[in-house]
């Protein structure tokens, strides 16, 4: 190790000897020039191959994939790379290009298990449908709260919105449950609806309001590096007032022509069964011998 006086004095690198010729020393400065300039001190590689990160933060307003697409398209338009230079995308753009796909896969079979959930607890195909309607309301609801407070729809966000496909559900099955109790007790469909609404807005308004309440300081950004997760929080409160505002108007008319929807297909049915063989031995088919289709 040199002195400190040297180790201050770059001067000194051109003395040192790199080489003997004849017993003679050969310097550095009789064989290159010695300048100054900034180098790497760290080696980057990523699968072998040698790595040059360059990082940037986004301005407030812009997505991450929106931002990825138009620098890909700056680079290939203007050439900025040579042959055998590859450029890839790292941070959030790399980890929304590679989790995006499995993420919407994920949305669609959770969609997918609910119906078939609701679907053997009602005993019914169609009634499943009508409760599901809910769920479109929700994600429109948490577009429109991203817009609103100019947020960005980023991982975090999609979870909140993959959430709401189990949770905007709980209105409309309150909704309609009760509707089918009350027709179940003899009223008719017009009088369970009017009935049942009024009835299950208490518990709608209460479960609705303790779900917002409880994920509102998450939406609040409260706490150190909160920004990453208020998305979450922005999607499920935007999802769950639209879904909330709209339950009592859309699944009562939905409930409505999916019942009616329902008869049709019973009667089509009902009719195909009676147009069977009509031999004079046969016994005419009975109310009590048909089978109730599930719909």
């Amino acid at each position: 190790m040199l002195d400190y006086a040297d180790r201050n004095n770059p001067n000194i690198l051109k003395e040192l000897p790199v080489a003997f010729n004849q017993g003679q020393p050969v310097y550095l400065s009789d064989m290159a020039k010695v300048d100054r300039g900034v180098g790497v001190d760290v080696i980057q590689r990523r699968a072998r191959q040698d790595q040059v990160q360059i990082t940037a933060d986004l301005l407030p307003g812009y997505a991450a994939g929106n931002v990825q697409s138009q620098i890909d398209n700056w680079i290939k338009a203007n050439h900025l790379f040579p042959e055998g230079v590859t450029v890839m995308p790292g941070g959030q753009a790399d980890f929304m290009a590679r989790e995006g796909p499995n993420l919407f896969i994920a949305l669609g079979l959770g969609l997918v298990l609910v119906y078939m959930l609701l679907a053997s607890l009602f005993d019914n195909i169609l009634y499943p449908f009508v409760i599901q309607l809910a769920q479109p309301q929700a994600m429109v609801g948490a577009l429109l709260a991203l817009m609103i407070l100019d947020q960005t729809l980023n991982i975090v966000g999609m979870i909140g919105i993959i959430t709401l496909v189990g949770l905007v559900g709980k209105n409309a099955i309150l909704v309609v449950d009760y509707t089918n109790t009350l027709r179940g007790r003899g009223r008719t469909r017009h009088d369970a609806i009017l009935e049942a609404c009024p009835i299950r807005l208490r518990p709608i308004m209460m479960t609705t309001l303790a779900l917002i309440l409880g994920i509102l300081p998450v939406a609040l950004a409260i706490g150190r590096g909160s920004e990453f997760r208020q998305t979450i929080g922005t999607t499920i409160i935007g999802g769950m007032l639209l879904s909330t505002m709209l339950t009592l108007v859309v699944i009562p008319c939905s409930y409505t022509i999916f019942d009616d929807f329902s008869n049709y297909i019973s009667k089509v049915f009902r009719r195909g069964a009676d147009t069977g063989p009509s031999d004079s031995d046969e016994r005419p088919v009975r109310d009590e011998d048909r089978i109730p289709m599930p719909f």
